[in-house]
């Protein structure tokens, strides 16, 4: 309590007589007092704190997640496996999908791909929110940071299958603000379509004549292909060896199985000792 305290002038007796019998009171001229009391609540803040933690009710996605997950395996084909358990997005996570377009499944048949057609990644945008990061969603030709419940549960509305590799280590402050900066700087960014075509050629840069010198790392680029993107953000916030990553020539279908038919990839891209084997998404609970 401050000392600087001045009282009124006059300080007069009051009573009122009211239900609960004689009430007595001071009444003060307000017209005579000189100073407000003030009073020192720095020393209250990790009370007051610690009582809005315990008490304010959390919001829905917080205590529900956003969707579900199933069992984790290591298979694209498949039904849901329960039990299912509340997705709570962390930064880093890898999301996978599938894709129903003709276009895209026969070229990545023919570029060699796994079954799996598309790839992102769960990012913290600056205000906190989760979202996933994506080059070519749903067939456009940019680079998007969308609404992650928005986003996923389209993808399932379309028929496509949706699956999440989890961070099997949260990343630290530093790493998700690296992980934010890099993605929101290639939001609106073009997607990468004559890359891709190029994929379905014996001059991709998955070829094993190429890979060494074409597939590395470039940081910040003009456009991107899906994998690629996840990859380069990766890269950019720590979380990957630059020398064993190769992010135009890996496919979706490298990061949901962590292997692949390209020997250096195959040897050098070490996804699964630091995420979580695929576990398929759904907005719905098991029954």
């Amino acid at each position: 309590m401050s000392d600087r305290i001045f009282f009124a002038k006059r300080k007069l007796l009051s009573y009122t007589l009211g239900a609960n019998g004689l009430q007595f009171g001071w009444r003060l001229s307000l017209t005579s007092i000189k100073s407000i009391p003030s009073y020192d609540w720095k020393p209250m803040f990790p009370a007051i704190i610690l009582f809005l933690w315990v008490f304010i009710p959390r919001s829905s996605a917080e205590t529900e997640g956003i969707g579900y997950l199933y069992q984790p395996a290591f298979e694209v084909r498949g039904e849901l496996r329960g039990p299912s358990r509340p997705y709570h997005p962390q930064p880093g996570d890898i999301f996978l999908s599938t894709d129903r377009l003709r276009i895209a499944v026969i070229g990545h048949m023919l570029a060699g791909g796994q079954g799996v057609h598309h790839s992102g990644l769960i990012i913290l945008r600056p205000d906190g929110s989760p979202a996933s990061l994506e080059a070519g969603p749903h067939h456009v030709r940019w680079v998007r940071a969308l609404d992650i419940v928005d986003n996923l549960g389209r993808y399932e509305e379309e028929g496509n299958s949706v699956w999440i590799r989890q961070r099997k280590t949260p990343l630290t402050a530093e790493q998700s603000k690296l992980l934010t900066e890099f993605a929101m700087n290639q939001d609106g960014k073009k997607f990468a379509w004559e890359r891709i075509m190029v994929q379905v050629t014996p001059f991709r840069s998955r070829s094993h004549l190429r890979y060494s010198s074409m597939g590395g790392p470039h940081g910040e680029r003009r456009r991107y292909f899906c994998s690629e993107l996840a990859l380069e953000t990766l890269l950019a916030a720590g979380l990957l060896d630059p020398d064993r990553t190769r992010p135009s020539a890996t496919y979706p279908g490298d990061l949901f199985f962590g292997t692949s038919d390209n020997s250096f990839i195959n040897e050098n891209l070490d996804i699964n000792a630091t995420w979580e084997p695929p576990a398929r998404w759904s907005l719905s609970p098991a029954p």
